[in-house]
């Protein structure tokens, strides 16, 4: 039990983070490379490029919202909807697990069709999504797909703690469509190549994670490394060491950030950085439980990102 537990934790984390940061793409996407973009490798990090990449942001982050001089988004809860089936999905059924022996579970049954099924052992498994639906008649979600993972286990007993993991999802990603009140909205997840292993700090990596939206576009992370420090029940933080975040419209980014503070009551100031060419914005909150966000150039405030409804929503 705690071997999958510990796993689709993982799993549910990285599938959360799809749908509420919006990573995705690929070089044959539907991201805008028409002749009035600017150049990905070359364009400047300016004002236009700054406030470009943060209303995206906020277009694919349920609930949040982008304010500045010269743009204004508006919040959509519907991807949320979509991100929460995932998550439940994926780890309220553990429960339905009855021993750490190489067994399969039952199908288990969408509260609006289809079904979710877990097949493997409690160290090397699948999850596989037909047509898994949840919510109601007038909101619902439909998952297809599947999540591959595998764990190692270091200790005995009650003492085992993970000492790695790698979760990736098949080839054909995991489709999730919303209905809201006749309103459809698609999104598709792509997870290749994450492996966790276990040392100080805990260390994650990713070689790219990538979200296709029909609304949106396409968005991706690539090249990802994570460190974790500290028991994340009490004192731990997060940081992203490096990554390459590509945005629709704006193209690739590097992407950094602080010591985050992580955890159900964790609370204190944080940042995130995107940089090209010498060039940078920075999204900066005093307490990273409020989801408000300062966004930066050079030190001047040009705009905000308010997540506030996306972080009351989620815990």
């Amino acid at each position: 039990m705690k071997k999958i537990m510990l796993a689709t934790t993982l799993v549910a984390s990285l599938t959360g983070m799809g749908m509420l940061i919006g990573c995705g793409g690929s070089s044959s996407g539907s991201a805008d490379n028409s002749a009035n973009s600017p150049t990905p490798s070359t364009a400047a990090l300016d004002t236009r490029a700054i406030e470009n990449i943060g209303s995206n942001i906020a277009k694919i982050i349920p609930g949040c919202v982008f304010t500045s001089n010269a743009a204004a988004t508006i919040p959509d809860m519907q991807k949320l909807t979509a991100y929460r089936a995932v998550y439940s999905a994926v780890t309220k059924p553990q429960s339905t697990k009855k021993s750490r022996a190489l067994e399969n579970t039952q199908p288990i049954n969408g509260s609006c069709g289809g079904t979710m099924t877990f097949t493997g052992s409690d160290t090397d498994g699948e999850y596989v999504f037909n047509n898994f639906c949840n919510g109601s008649e007038n909101v619902k979600t439909t998952i297809n797909g599947s999540v591959h993972l595998s764990v190692t286990m270091q200790g005995t007993g009650d003492n085992q703690e993970l000492k790695s993991a790698s979760v990736s999802t098949g080839s054909g990603g995991i489709s999730a469509v919303v209905v809201d009140h006749g309103q459809t909205t698609q999104e598709k997840l792509y997870l290749n190549q994450l492996n966790y292993t276990a040392g100080n700090p805990n260390r994650l990596t990713i070689k790219e994670f990538r979200l296709d939206s029909t609304e949106e576009g396409t968005y991706k992370l690539t090249d990802v490394a994570i460190n974790q420090y500290g028991d994340p029940d009490t004192d731990g933080t997060v940081e992203v060491e490096h990554a390459t975040y590509y945005d629709p419209k704006e193209g690739p980014v590097t992407l950094t950030t602080s010591k985050v503070p992580v955890g159900a009551d964790a609370s204190g100031p944080g940042w995130f950085t995107l940089s090209r060419n010498g060039q940078k914005a920075t999204f900066t909150t005093d307490d990273i439980q409020s989801g408000k966000f300062d966004v930066e150039q050079n030190g001047k405030k040009i705009g905000a990102l308010d997540c506030s409804a996306t972080v009351t929503e989620i815990q």
